[in-house]
């Protein structure tokens, strides 16, 4: 073979984790792929993507030198990680330190965490009409979390996953107060993934209410 296209066919071999990135998206987003965190799972996929381009990048140099392919394999894999390593690191130090960026808004807090309903305690009225019903209490990491308003909700709409032209309500929202004196959002997902079929409530954000304080 043409040293040439062998060199072309080896680069793009070097190429197959970052061209699989938007399957791993695509699996994550739909629950195919499930890590159990919830909608959590999806920031796998910003490291995923940053090493496969330090791979690729790695790989092409090493290919470009004439390096074996065991070797360039070998090379590229063992950089990739150390500098992936060495990031985990230093955004662990920063973290510690208390200057890390945070996913917010407005002090928003991510969670992404399930909650599990006091059913006794879900809006029956809502229920009949053919919504989730949000309750009044959830337990959530061991303690009540008691909803004191609710301050807006909506819903997600999504097309049929079957083919049908039709939308369906994927998502009902909810950003409440609780009864300690903070924001929340709360979802209630009427299509859980993967092997959480039970997990339907989540909180996915909490935020100190400003005026509560």
């Amino acid at each position: 073979m043409n040293p040439a296209m062998n060199r072309v066919i080896q680069a793009i071999v070097a190429t197959v984790p970052l061209l699989l990135t938007p399957v791993l998206f695509f699996g994550l987003a739909e629950g195919v792929i499930n890590l159990g965190g919830g909608e959590k799972d999806i920031i796998w996929v910003f490291p995923w993507l940053l090493w496969s381009i330090i791979f690729a990048i790695c790989s092409c140099v090493f290919i470009l030198k004439n390096h074996t392919v065991l070797n360039w394999v070998r090379y590229s894999f063992a950089i990739s990680m150390s500098v992936m390593l060495a990031l985990f690191m230093l955004a662990y130090v920063v973290s510690f330190l208390g200057i890390a960026w945070t996913m917010t808004e407005t002090e928003q807090k991510f969670v992404s965490e399930p909650i599990r309903p006091v059913v006794a305690t879900a809006d029956t009225n809502a229920m009949a009409a053919g919504g989730p019903g949000l309750p009044q209490e959830f337990i959530w990491r061991g303690k009540v979390l008691g909803i004191a308003t609710v301050l807006r909700n909506w819903h997600d709409s999504g097309p049929c996953k079957h083919g049908s032209p039709e939308s369906y309500v994927r998502k009902h929202w909810f950003e409440v107060e609780t009864t300690g004196n903070q924001r929340a959002k709360i979802y209630f997902d009427r299509q859980p993934r993967g092997r959480k079929l039970t997990e339907r409530w989540w909180l996915y954000s909490i935020e100190e209410n400003q005026s509560g304080r």
